[in-house]
C-alpha cells in the first residue's frame, strides 16, 4: 500500500509478533498533539480505538500508519494539514493548518471485531453497565425480539447511553461523539474511532 504524500512514520519502539497487515483489526491507544505539544485528543483515559487497517474510514494516521507495527510497538506519525480532514471534522476546534503528531501504541490484534470493547475498557461506563455487558456476551445471539439476548442488549444499550450522556454533561468540552455504539452481530457496524462515525 502506498502511503499518502507527506505522512511521516517513525518507530519509537518495535513490538513483538507478526506485523500488522491490510484489513487486520487492531486495538490501539493514541495521543494526538499539535506541533507545539498541546494535546488535541487522546484515548489514554478511555478505551482504546478499534480500527480495521486500511479500510479508509478513519483518520489517515490510523488507516495507513499502523501497517507493519507489532503488538507493544510505539510509533510516531506526523500528519500534514492536507491529510487531517477527518480530525478537523471530528474536532472542529483544530486549527485548519495544524500539523498533527500522533503517538500510537498497538495493544492487540484480535481475530474478530469487538462490539463492546469501549464499554469494557472505558472508565466512563458504570459497574452496572459493565455487568450487563458481561451478561450479554455470555448469551447465545438471537434475533427473536422476545429472547433474553435481545432484552439484555436493549438494557445494555440504554444504560450505556445513560452513562455516556452523564459523562458529556459533566465534561462540556468533551470531543464530539455519537455516543456508545449499539451492540450488534455485524462486525463492521461500529468500525473506526467513535468520533469519526
Amino acid at each position: 500500500m502506498k502511503l499518502a504524500k507527506g505522512l511521516k512514520i517513525t518507530d519509537l519502539r518495535v513490538g513483538e509478533g507478526r506485523e500488522v497487515a491490510l484489513q487486520d483489526i487492531v486495538h490501539v491507544h493514541c495521543t494526538c498533539r499539535l506541533s507545539k505539544g498541546e494535546v488535541a485528543f487522546t484515548t489514554r483515559e478511555e478505551a482504546p480505538y478499534q480500527v480495521r487497517v486500511a479500510a479508509r474510514n478513519t483518520f489517515v494516521a490510523l488507516d495507513q500508519g499502523l501497517i507493519g507495527m507489532r503488538v507493544g510497538g510505539l510509533r510516531q506519525i506526523k500528519v500534514p494539514p492536507h491529510l487531517t480532514y477527518y480530525e478537523r471534522k471530528a474536532y472542529p476546534n483544530l486549527p485548519e493548518a495544524a500539523v498533527l503528531i500522533y503517538e500510537i501504541e498497538l495493544i492487540r490484534v484480535p481475530e474478530h471485531w469487538d462490539n463492546t470493547l469501549h464499554i469494557r475498557e472505558s472508565p466512563l461506563y458504570s459497574g452496572e453497565t459493565k455487568a450487563l455487558e458481561r451478561q450479554w456476551r455470555s448469551l447465545e445471539p438471537s434475533t427473536d425480539p422476545l429472547s433474553e439476548f435481545q432484552r439484555v442488549q436493549e438494557a445494555l444499550f440504554s444504560r450505556a447511553q445513560r452513562d455516556y450522556d452523564r459523562h458529556t454533561r459533566t465534561k462540556p468540552n468533551a470531543p464530539p461523539n455519537d455516543g456508545p455504539a449499539r451492540p450488534s452481530g455485524d462486525s463492521g457496524a461500529t468500525e473506526g474511532p467513535p468520533s469519526v462515525s
